[in-house]
This record gives C-alpha cells, structure tokens and sequence, in this order.
C-alpha cells in the first residue's frame, strides 16, 4: 500500500494534472442497469502475517455481520500466491476452500467482493520485513541480504528485493506462473454470485536499476546520478512492462465471466500520476490507492496535502476516462497520530462523493494505526467519517450527491423500473427524510424510493 515519491522527485514533468472538473461518465452497474456506490473495507491486513499459518482474515461471523450496520457493501478480499503454492506446482486446496468459506460467508450477508491478489515487499522471502505475496520458490535476491529499514516503503530500495522484482519482469517463466495463480483463482471463485471482480495484482512495482539500491532515502535519488537511468525504468514500466504483462492476464481470463481490476504502478498510490498504457476491456474498473506521503507518517493535514489531494482524485477521474472504465479507490487511510486525520479523511470522502466513487477503506482490523477498531472490537474515530448517508443502487442517470453539515441530498432523474436505495447508519439521531418536497415516513434502515422522473431527495438529523 506505499507511496513512492520517485517521480515528483526526478522530474517535474511528470505532473501532468489538469485542473479542470472532469465528470465521472462510466459506473459499476447491476442487473437491473442501477447504478451501483460502493462503501467498503479491505479483509484483511491480518492475513498477511498471520501467525496460524491459514492465511486467512481474523473475523468471525459476527464481526462480518457488523458490515451491514456500518454500511458496508463491498469486501475487498486478499488473497496470496504463497498461501495458494507454497511449493511450485502444488496447490494448496486447503486454501481454496477457506477462502471459498469465508467469501460463502459475505455472500449470505449480501455484501459483494473483489479477489485482491495482494503483494507487498515481493513475498515472504526471509527477512522481508513482512513482505507477502509471491512465494518464496519464485524469488531470486542475487545472494543479496535485506536490512529492515524505518519508514516502511525505505525497505523498496534494499538491493534484494530490487533482484527480486527485476528477476520477475524479465522472466517468461515466472510471469506465466503468475498467470496461471491468476486463473487457478479464477478457476475457484469465478461463479460465486457475490464475486464482482479480480484485482489483479496489489500495487506493481517495477524493475529498477540495480544500484538504486545504493540510495539510503528516495530524496537522495538526484544526487547520485541515477535520476534518469530509474525514470527510464519508471516510465518503461507503465508504459510498456506492466500493460504487457495485464494484456496476457486479460487474454487468458476470456474463458471466465468476472472482470479484471486493475491498478496503477505502486508510486501512484502517493498522488504521482499514472501514465499507464492499458486497453483494460469491457466490464474492467480501475482500481487505484491513495496515502498522501505525509499523512501516512503521522504529519498534520495542511492546506498544501488538501490540494494535493483535490488534483489527485481529478487525476484519477480523467484518467478512467481515457482506460473508459469506472473508477473506485481500493485502498486508502490515515492514522489516529496525525493531526487533523478525521478532517483529511472527511475531505477526501467528500472529494469522492462529489465525483460519484466508492471506496474500500484500509483496513477492517483491530488496532491496526488506520484501523476502524481498537484492540478491544471497539469502533475507532475514524468510523464517524467512514459510516455515513449514501446511495448504495441509483435506479436512473445524472446523479450527484453531498453531505453539508447534517443534510444529505442526492438528485438524479429516475429513469428506472427499480429501487434506489440509500444508506442510512442506525446511529443518527432525528432523522427526516424529503423526497421531492414531500415529508416521507421513516423510522430506520435503508430509504427505498421508485417513482420515474426528476428526484431529489434530502436526509437530514439533529443532534439535539
């Protein structure tokens, strides 16, 4: 999930963002043609590391039952390659059919899913500081080691890790393995009604220079002569490697009825813009992150982060619109140590409200520094800006949505034979409900209108 400065840092040029308002034209739809929003969290970030061996999220039922009271429509569920073939060529069904049981319980509570083939660090190679993914029979250090570096995305400069990542993109071999760990997945969840997609790999880094790893902190990178040699790479990655190697993906899964997901190179994720080349295909959403840099370490929320971020989701906008895909933020977060992190997420929850884009939140774990629970299952602060009023299926066209203050107001035109339906948390107080200009009843749960033509509806509560 970490944010890279590398480009920003070698050349300015790179910052191509537009500063006009572009409309998000392109919406994930269901069944009925509704436009579907969605509000979610990743499961789990525990997974990764998970001292049982299995693999697999913490939650039991109930804590999967709270999705629903928080309004929680989507899981984004990871999985690994080292949990599926921990030894090359033996597939470990265990895991399938885990992981199958745990979608199976989402699935019952009506809550939809994307498969996240998730990577951080390569892999669990020794001495990866916690890095998850490939398996440990794919990796090739160059018989370099790995020092533990401080803050987390330092450990991307380590030499090793750097022969592992270069070892992959140049490899056939590996790469076709890859693919089939992408169709074996495939393979096992692609009919589950409540699979929506695969993301199909978390994060991409890419192939650097070997003598990056001399740097001691991504700001050095201008001093040693390195700059172009590594923005050649960087450039080459999304412009060449990475679109390649999401072709083969997207021409082997044509047998399967679940689109792919996608995201950028893992430096986008910090607000640099993605430059990537990719003819995704119908039905494919992009599947970007977002930690601004310094958030993300704990530093306050400032004017100079808030801007970034209003041209980062712009960025992001204009750029679903040239793949021609839906866009929905698969990862983001900020930690309690930073001052001003409810506003900054409050901010960016507004920014995404205003282009029409759902979310899953970084992570649905307890005590986690992004977490949305504390060590004791107790919601975190954070759940007051996550858990709010919002249009889960839209039955129509032209939709725009907003929270000010304590008024939600949604308008659209109601072209649809079907439901709209709009979250409301069971935790606020007073609530009244407006449809155009008529006091509706209401006690609790979802609001349901579906009446053709010009909507506006309006939900608003006291406090008092």
């Amino acid at each position: 999930m970490k944010y890279l400065l590398i480009l920003c840092l070698l050349f300015s040029g790179c910052a191509h963002f537009n500063v006009c308002t572009p409309k998000n034209g392109n919406y994930i739809k269901d069944s009925k043609g509704r436009i579907c929003i969605y509000h979610g969290v990743n499961v789990s970030n525990f997974s990764k590391t998970n001292d049982m061996g299995s693999y697999l999220p913490w939650q039991k039922d109930e804590d999967y039952a709270r999705l629903n009271d928080w309004g929680f429509n989507l899981v984004r569920y990871l999985v690994f390659w080292h949990a599926l073939e921990p030894v090359e060529g033996m597939v470990s069904y265990t895991y399938i059919d885990n992981t199958i049981g745990q979608i199976k319980k989402l699935q019952k509570l009506g809550i939809d899913v994307v498969i996240d083939l998730h990577q951080d660090l390569y892999g669990p190679v020794e001495g990866f500081c916690g890095g998850n993914g490939f398996p440990y029979w794919t990796a090739n250090t160059g018989g370099l080691l790995f020092k533990c570096q401080t803050p987390w995305s330092a450990n991307y400069l380590q030499p090793a890790l750097i022969s592992c990542y270069k070892n992959f993109w140049s490899s056939y071999e590996l790469q076709q393995k890859y693919i089939e760990y992408v169709k074996t997945m495939y393979s096992a969840l692609d009919t589950m009604s409540n699979v929506i997609g695969f993301d199909i790999m978390n994060e991409p880094f890419p192939s650097l220079p070997p003598n990056t790893g001399n740097l001691t902190n991504w700001k050095d990178i201008h001093n040693i002569g390195l700059a172009k040699e590594v923005a050649e790479d960087v450039i080459r990655f999304e412009t060449k490697t990475l679109p390649d190697f999401y072709n083969k993906i997207r021409d082997a899964i044509v047998e399967y009825k679940k689109p792919i997901w996608f995201e950028p190179a893992i430096w986008t994720s910090s607000g640099i813009p993605s430059i990537l080349n990719f003819n995704p295909g119908s039905g494919s959403v992009f599947f970007p992150h977002y930690y601004d840099v310094k958030i993300h370490e704990g530093k306050p929320y400032t004017k100079t982060v808030s801007k970034i971020m209003n041209l980062e989701v712009k960025e992001t906008v204009l750029n679903a619109k040239r793949f021609g895909t839906p866009v929905l933020f698969g990862e983001f977060g900020a930690p309690a140590s930073s001052i001003g992190y409810l506003d900054y997420l409050g901010d960016f929850l507004a920014l995404l409200d205003q282009y029409n884009i759902g979310w899953t939140y970084f992570t649905y774990d307890k005590g986690h520094p992004f977490g949305v629970l504390d060590e004791a299952g107790k919601e975190t602060a954070h759940m007051t800006k996550l858990v709010r009023v919002y249009p889960q299926k839209i039955a129509g066209v032209n939709p725009r949505y907003n929270i000010e203050g304590n008024v939600f107001t949604l308008s659209y035109e109601h072209t649809i034979n079907a439901e709209t339906v709009i979250f409301i948390p069971l935790s606020l107080p007073n609530v009244r409900v407006v449809a155009n200009g008529e006091i509706m009843p209401y006690i609790t749960g979802p609001f349901i209108w579906n009446k053709q033509g010009e909507t506006v509806i309006q939900i608003s509560w006291r406090n008092d």
